[in-house]
C-alpha cells in the first residue's frame, strides 16, 4: 500500500504547477540554435527552446551566436541577452518588446546587413527599461537604423551600464543614465547619430566620436550629471532647448547650430568650443535661460561670416567660468544681445574678443577686446545701457564704438583703454565713471554728439571737424591727456576740469568751448585752455552763457592770435593773449583774486571788468589784475566797454585806502567807455591815482574844514566860513561841528585840518611865513568880532 503523500508535499506540487501554468500562459522561450538547416535564424522554431517568441513571450537569447531577427516583425515580452548572445535585426526588419524590460549583456545591431531598408528596435504601447552591461548598434546610416518606443508619452529608461553606439535615428522617448555614442558602424565616411521626437532627459553621457557627429533634433534635459561631449568629431544642436548639465568637447571636437535658435537653459557648464553658424538666409543664434551657464570653453559667433547669429540673453543671467565668447562678424554679423528688462554679466574671468555689435544690456567683469576679424575692425556697444566694472579694450587696427548707449563704469575698476586701437563715441553715447587710457598710440574721436560724466581721462581726445560736440557732465572731469577741440566742447553741469591736461582749440573754422545756461565750468590749477594760431582771430572762442572759471591757464596763440573769451568768466588762474568780450569778474563767485596777465590782455565789444572791494590787499581782499610781464599789453578797446567797481558786503574803505586794480610792468592802453565806482555818502570821493602802467583810485573821507567839499582844506574854504560867520547853519556855509551855526570854534576845526590844496600840477602850496600872517590876521578878526558881540 502506497504511503499517504504528506500534506507539505501536496502544497509544493500545487506551487509547482501553477508555476508551471503561469509559465506555460505567459510563454517563456531561450534561444538554443538547434536548427540543422538555419541555426541562426529567429523564424526556425527548432532554434527555440519553446517555438518561435511572440508579443507575450519572456524571451532569453544566448549563444551560439548570432541570433538573426530575419521576420519583418519579431515581438518578445520580455528580452534577455545574455553574454555572448548576440542578435542582428535585418533591414526591412522590427523587433518589438511588448513588455517593459530589456535586459541586455551582450550585442543587439540594428541593421546589420547595412540595408537601405528600415530596420527598428522598439518598445510597445507601456516604455520599459533597457539594462545590463551590452550594447546596441544602430547599423546603418540616414533613416535605416532606428530606435524606437510606439507611445512617446511612457519614455524608456536606458540603466548606467548599458550603451547604445552607432549611426541612425532615435526618435524614442528615453531617460539615458547609460553611454549613448555616435560611431561609425558600416564602414561609411559620413556617419552620424540623429536623436530626435520625444521626451529626452540625460543623467548619463551622450556624445560623438572620432568616427560619427551627432546631431540633437529634440531638446535635451539635462541633470546634474548630464554630459553631452563632442569627442572629436561634431554635436549638432539645432533649434531645440537644453537644459541643465554640461557640454564639453574634447580632441578638437565642437558644438555647433546652424541656422535658428539653441536655448541654454541652467546648463551648469559648457567645456569646449561652442560654433554659431549662419548661412543660406539662415542665423545661428544661442540664447540663454535660467541665470545663465559657467562658460569654460569658446563660444564662436558667426563662424563664416555670413548672414548674422547672436548670443542672446532672454533671462537675466551670468557668463561665468574662465571661457570666451568670439565675435567673428562685423555689424549684425555678430551679436551680444538681451531684451530692454534684462541684463546678462560677464564673469571676471570672461573674455569677449572680436568685431560685431554687444546691444544688449550687459555687466561686464571680466575682458572685452576689440580686435580686426573677418574684414571687420568695429566692436560697437549700442541700444541697451552698459556696466563696466573692469577692462573693455580696443587693441591696434580695431575701435570700440558706443552708439546711443550709456556704459556706467565702476570709479575704480571701470577702464576703457585704446590699447593701440581707437575708442569713438558715437551719436547720444555717454560714459559715466571710471577711466579713458590710452597707450601705444591709441586715441578717442568723436563722431556726431558724445558725452563724458565724472570720468577720469588719460587718453588723446579728438573732437573734428563738423557737428561733433563732446558734452562734459557730471560734477568731475579730470582731464591728464589732451583734448584737440576742432568743432565743439559742451559742458551742462557744474563741473570741475582738473588733471594735469590741456584742451585745445585748433580749427580753421570755429572750434569753442561752450558752458550752457545756469552751469559753471571751473578749470583746475595745474590745466590749460589754449588756442592754436589754426583759422582767423575769432576761430577760437570761450562761450556762455554759462560761467567759465580760470583756476589754470587760458591763453591764447600769440598777441594777434588771441583766445576769445565771449562768456562771463571768473577766477584766478594765469591769462596770456586772451580777448574779453563779455563780463570778467576776478575770483570765484564772492571772492577776490588777483589774476596773472601775460601778453596782451584785450577788453573789447561791450566787455566788461566786475571788479569787487574787501580790504586793501590785493587778491586776498580785493581784486587785481596783474602782470609782471614787460611786453604786456593791458588794451582797453572802444566799444562800450566797462569798469564796475563794488564793495563786498560789510565793506567800507578808510580814508587814504589805495585800491590798485591794474598793475603791469608793460602798458595799459585805451579807456573803458564807462568807470562805474562805489557810490558813496556825500562828502566821500574817489580819487583817480592812476599811472601809465596802473588803473588806481584812492578812497577820500570827507574833511570838516573842507567847506566848499572839493577835497581840500584851503584858503578858499576859510573865505566861505568868513562870509556866513554868525549866520550860516550848514556845513557849505562853514559849520564844521555840526552844530548847525558858524563860530570861532568851527574856524579851530579848520585850523587844525588846513594842509593847503592837495596836489595838482597847478596847486600853491603857503610858504611857512605867510601861513603865519595868514593865521595872526584871523586871530584878529576872530576877536574883534567876539568882542562886538559881547558889547552887544
Amino acid at each position: 500500500m502506497m504511503p499517504r503523500p504528506h500534506c507539505s508535499e501536496i502544497l509544493l506540487l500545487f506551487a509547482y504547477l501553477a508555476s508551471l501554468i503561469s509559465s506555460l500562459a505567459q510563454g517563456q522561450t531561450t534561444w538554443e540554435g538547434d536548427d540543422l538547416t538555419n541555426p541562426e535564424l529567429w523564424s526556425a522554431a527548432e532554434n527555440w527552446s519553446n517555438g518561435i517568441p511572440n508579443s507575450s513571450t519572456a524571451t532569453t537569447v544566448g549563444t551560439p551566436a548570432p541570433t538573426i531577427v530575419d521576420v519583418v516583425s519579431a515581438s518578445a515580452q520580455t528580452l534577455e541577452v545574455l553574454a555572448g548572445g548576440e542578435i542582428d535585426i535585418l533591414g526591412g526588419h522590427t523587433l518589438t518588446i511588448h513588455g517593459t524590460t530589456l535586459t541586455n549583456n551582450g550585442l543587439i545591431t540594428v541593421n546589420s546587413d547595412n540595408s537601405t531598408d528600415l530596420a527598428t528596435l522598439t518598445f510597445g504601447t507601456l516604455g520599459g527599461t533597457i539594462d545590463g552591461s551590452g550594447e546596441i548598434e544602430l547599423g546603418a546610416i540616414s533613416d535605416d537604423a532606428r530606435l524606437n518606443n510606439i507611445n512617446k508619452s511612457n519614455p524608456v529608461t536606458h540603466q548606467a551600464d548599458h550603451t547604445i553606439r552607432g549611426e541612425g535615428q532615435i526618435p524614442m522617448s528615453l531617460i539615458n543614465f547609460g553611454t549613448i555614442t555616435a560611431s561609425e558602424a558600416n564602414g561609411d565616411s559620413t556617419a552620424e547619430l540623429l536623436i530626435r521626437d520625444g521626451s529626452k532627459t540625460n543623467h548619463g553621457t551622450i556624445q560623438s566620436s572620432p568616427t560619427a557627429t551627432l546631431r540633437l533634433g529634440v531638446s535635451l534635459t539635462q541633470g546634474s550629471a548630464g554630459l553631452l561631449i563632442a569627442d572629436t568629431n561634431t554635436v549638432f544642436v539645432n533649434n531645440i532647448i537644453i537644459t541643465g548639465g554640461t557640454l564639453k568637447s574634447v580632441n578638437g571636437g565642437a558644438f555647433q547650430t546652424t541656422g535658428n535658435a539653441l536655448t541654454f537653459d541652467s546648463v551648469e557648464e559648457l567645456d569646449g568650443q561652442f560654433i554659431l553658424v549662419s548661412g543660406g538666409g539662415t542665423t545661428g543664434n544661442l540664447l540663454v535661460e535660467g541665470g545663465g551657464f559657467t562658460n569654460n570653453g569658446t563660444i564662436l559667433i558667426n563662424r563664416d561670416n555670413v548672414s548674422g547669429s547672436q548670443l542672446k540673453f532672454e533671462e537675466t543671467g551670468t557668463l561665468d567660468g574662465t571661457g570666451e565668447v568670439i565675435m567673428n562678424s562685423p555689424g549684425l554679423g555678430a551679436t551680444i544681445t538681451s531684451h530692454a528688462n534684462t541684463v546678462g554679466t560677464f564673469g571676471p574671468n570672461q573674455t569677449i574678443r572680436g568685431v560685431g555689435q554687444i546691444q544688449g544690456a550687459i555687466v561686464n567683469d571680466g575682458l572685452i577686446i576689440a580686435e580686426p576679424r573677418s574684414g571687420g575692425t568695429e566692436l560697437l556697444f549700442n541700444i541697451h545701457p552698459k556696466t563696466n566694472n573692469s577692462m573693455i579694450r580696443a587693441e591696434a587696427g580695431a575701435t570700440i564704438g558706443i552708439l546711443g548707449s550709456t556704459i556706467t563704469q565702476d570709479d575704480v575698476s571701470g577702464v576703457i583703454l585704446a590699447n593701440g586701437g581707437t575708442i569713438n563715441l558715437q551719436g547720444s553715447s555717454v560714459i559715466h565713471g571710471g577711466r579713458l587710457d590710452a597707450v601705444g598710440g591709441g586715441k578717442v574721436t568723436v563722431t556726431n554728439s558724445a558725452r563724458l560724466e565724472d570720468i577720469t581721462n588719460n587718453a588723446p581726445i579728438e573732437i573734428p571737424i563738423g557737428n561733433n560736440p563732446l558734452n562734459l557732465g557730471g560734477a568731475t572731469f579730470v582731464n591728464n591727456n589732451t583734448i584737440t577741440v576742432r568743432s565743439g566742447l559742451r559742458v551742462d553741469g557744474n563741473v570741475d576740469i582738473s588733471g594735469t591736461g590741456e584742451i585745445i582749440l585748433d580749427s580753421p573754422g570755429i572750434a569753442d568751448v561752450t558752458v550752457n545756461a545756469g552751469f559753471t565750468a571751473t578749470l583746475g590749477q595745474s590745466h590749460v585752455l589754449r588756442r592754436t594760431a589754426a583759422g582767423n582771430v575769432s576761430s577760437s572762442r570761450v562761450n556762455g552763457p554759462g560761467t567759465f572759471i580760470n583756476n589754470g591757464r587760458v591763453e591764447g596763440a600769440s598777441a594777434s592770435v588771441r583766445l576769445n573769451i565771449n562768456g562771463p568768466v571768473g577766477g584766478s588762474g594765469t591769462m596770456k593773449d586772451i580777448n574779453i568780450t563779455n563780463i570778467h569778474s576776478p575770483g570765484d563767485p564772492g571772492g577776490t583774486a588777483q589774476v596773472p596777465l601775460e601778453g596782451t590782455y584785450e577788453i573789447s565789444f561791450f566787455g566788461q571788468l566786475n571788479l569787487e572791494l574787501g580790504g586793501t590787499t590785493p587778491g586776498l581782499e580785493y581784486d587785481q589784475l596783474f602782470s609782471t610781464d614787460p611786453s604786456n599789453v593791458f588794451m582797453i578797446t572802444p566799444g562800450s566797454t566797462k569798469l564796475n567797481v563794488s564793495f563786498l558786503p560789510g565793506y567800507f574803505p578808510t580814508n587814504g585806502d589805495i585800491f590798485t586794480l591794474v598793475d603791469t610792468a608793460g602798458t595799459i592802453t585805451g579807456n573803458f567807455s564807462q568807470i562805474n565806482l562805489p557810490p558813496l555818502p556825500s562828502g566821500f570821493n574817489w580819487l583817480d591815482i592812476s599811472t601809465p602802467q596802473t588803473i588806481a583810485y584812492q578812497f577820500i573821507a570827507p574833511l570838516a574844514g573842507d567847506f566848499e567839499e572839493d577835497g581840500d582844506v584851503d584858503g578858499d574854504d576859510l573865505t566861505r566860513w568868513q562870509a556866513n560867520y554868525s549866520t550860516g547853519s550848514t556845513h557849505m556855509q562853514g559849520d564844521a561841528d555840526d552844530d548847525q551855526d558858524v563860530d570861532g570854534r568851527d574856524f579851530l576845526i579848520w585850523q587844525r585840518q588846513y594842509t593847503g590844496p592837495l596836489p595838482t600840477p597847478v596847486a600853491v602850496v603857503p610858504e611857512p611865513t605867510t601861513y603865519l600872517l595868514l593865521v595872526g590876521a584871523i586871530f584878529a578878526i576872530v576877536e574883534m568880532r567876539l568882542t562886538k558881540n559881547l558889547k552887544f
